[in-house]
């Protein structure tokens, strides 16, 4: 089975959200969303968010066709929890981990926690002019 991961806020889940999550299912056989607290989206993304608590987001992801599984990041990030789940798991299948097109020229964590783990880091163009900064411009 090859199982692709991503993470995020997904904080008012739109078109740029679903279709990359859609192209993401379509590397693999199960999609993993690693889904962050709502005490870390406020952290990264400033007072006032989320906009829907982490059961809507939740919620709202799991009724999505392509995804599989969402499970909650409490203290750990991705990397963390990559870090600490791989080895346990890695014998069973083959693991790719998805981020949005932005982040591909951006030095992010996620980069060099892949390749120290092997697992192939896809950036992922979702073909809408939506994603997380949109929202950042309307505030």
């Amino acid at each position: 089975m090859r199982t692709v991961i991503t993470s995020g806020c997904f904080d008012c889940l739109h078109e740029g959200h679903i279709s990359f999550l859609e192209k993401s299912k379509a590397l693999g056989d199960w999609l993993i969303v690693l889904l962050n607290t709502d005490e870390y989206c406020r952290r990264v993304k400033g007072e006032g968010r989320p906009f829907q608590d982490f059961n809507s987001r939740r919620d709202a992801l799991m009724n999505l066709e392509c995804v599989d599984d969402v499970l909650r990041l409490d203290k750990e990030n991705a990397c963390m929890w990559l870090a600490k789940e791989y080895p346990r798991r890695a014998y069973m299948n083959t693991w790719r981990f998805t981020k949005g097109i932005e982040y591909a020229q951006q030095n992010i964590v996620e980069r060099l926690m892949c390749d120290n783990l092997g697992i192939a880091l896809v950036f992922i163009d979702s073909g809408s002019p939506l994603h997380s900064s949109y929202f950042n411009l309307l505030q």
